[in-house]
Formats: structure tokens, sequence, C-alpha cells
């Protein structure tokens, strides 16, 4: 005779193997497939092969990927993380396919074959040409990311605009602020924000006068705020100190 009854124990034992899935508003949500996980894996892996053919150290790649692509570091880590690495942006993918040479299904991990063909004759924004390079070449420049990694771990990538401080800063500069330093310590050169602008200044604490604000440009006026509660009044906020810069001193004429 049947029965429609059934025990705990025989519930458990009908619905055990079953995958649980998690309940949304709009019904239920499946869980996370396991082709995404491998995918972004696979990626990671083929990521670093590339770094390590093009003799990029381990300690510079982040440099070396934020370079490649223009994100900061923090986007780069996810890409190379050990634990949940993630996949890149359509724009920065497309940049390391390039700057790599490497065909996007072979990097993705989706064939085994990586027999890209890059045209001579594509036209590119300029920064996407600057991706297209040989391993040769890609090893020159890692080991100056290297030695810059060093001189500036910790620091945030900020352009210079403008003429403010030359001819010791250009415009277009790449400054590398210390953005932990929220409050002026010691003479040196910050970046700070006023009235809605972020601007870089020399500050210097002159005895009798207080923090004056300068510009190594020698047109622009020196600004002079004589104590902490002066500079809250005028909304002046301590965002880095700039830590170093560098730039590239072009001696030949432009095509």
């Amino acid at each position: 005779m049947k029965t429609h009854n059934e025990s705990a124990s025989q519930q458990r034992i009908r619905t055990s193997g079953v995958k649980q899935r998690k309940s949304g508003r709009f019904g239920t949500k499946p869980a996370p497939g396991r082709s995404e996980l491998a995918l972004n894996r696979e990626f990671r892996k083929r990521l670093i092969a590339k770094m390590n053919e093009a003799k990029v150290p381990e300690e510079a790649r982040l440099a070396h990927l934020s370079a490649m692509t223009g994100r900061v570091p923090q986007t780069s880590r996810r890409w190379i993380d050990p634990i949940k690495p993630g996949l890149p942006d359509l724009e920065s993918f497309m940049l390391l396919c390039l700057g790599f040479q490497s065909d996007a299904n072979w990097l993705l991990g989706l064939r085994e074959a990586d027999d890209v063909i890059v045209p001579k004759d594509v036209s590119l924004p300029e920064r996407e040409r600057l991706a297209l390079d040989t391993p040769g070449r890609a090893a020159w420049i890692a080991a100056i990311v290297h030695d810059l990694a060093e001189e500036v771990a910790g620091c945030d990538p900020l352009k210079m605009r403008g003429d403010d401080m030359e001819p010791l800063i250009h415009d277009g500069d790449t400054l590398f602020v210390d953005s932990k330093t929220q409050r002026i310590a010691g003479n040196g050169i910050y970046v700070v924000e006023y009235d809605g602008r972020v601007m870089v200044r020399t500050v210097e604490n002159r005895i009798g006068a207080g923090l004056v604000l300068s510009c190594e440009n020698r047109k622009y006026q020196e600004c002079v705020v004589k104590n902490a509660a002066a500079a809250k009044r005028l909304g002046l906020k301590v965002t880095g100190k700039v830590r170093g810069c560098i730039g590239i001193a072009k001696f030949w004429k432009s095509c």
C-alpha cells in the first residue's frame, strides 16, 4: 500500500545531490557557472605568461599593465589576482591584445595557438599605437617600470595639466602622489584642492607669514595662508604629496 506521507529522512534522501539555488525577487537565481571562473583563471595564466615572455619582473607587473592600458593599479590587480581573478573591460582587453600581440581567443583560453597577425597599416589612436611593440622593446620598458615601481611604491599617478610648475614640472608629465599624506608634512610639492580645482603647488612654511603656496612659473602669484582656520575658510584641502615625476624631454621635431 502506497502512502503520500514522507518522513523527513526520506525527503532529505530524495533531495540530496540537487544543487541549491538562491531565490531572488524575480524568481530563482542560478548559481554562478564554473565556465566563467575557468575563463578568468585561464586569462590570468596566459596574461602572466605573456609578461614573463616580455621579461616583466613580478613586482612590476601591476605598473606594466597600468602603463599599457591607462588603468589604475587597483583595476589591473584584479586581472592577476591569484584567488579571484577578473576579466578586463573591452578597451583594456583590446590594448592588452595589441600590446602583447596576442590573439584575443588565445588570451581567453579559447584556442591553443597564439598566431595573431597585426596589420601594419592599421589606423589607431596614439595610445593604442604605442601598445604595438615587440617583446624585445617591452623588455627594456619593463626594466624602467621595475626601477620606477621601487621608487614610487604606494603612490598614485597623476597627469600634470598646465604650465604652473614649469620649468620643474611640464604639462603632460606624470606625477607620483602619496595620497596617504592628507596634511602639510614639511615643505615640498603638494596636490591641493581649492575652489573645485585640483592644483599642484610648492608649499613652504615661512616664519611669521604662514603657509606659502607658489608656482615654479613666476608669472603666477603666490598665495599665503596664515593658519589652519584660514585654510578651512578658503576650502583648501591637501590630497597628497608629490614624491616624483617623469616626463619625456623631446630633442626632435614632431612629424
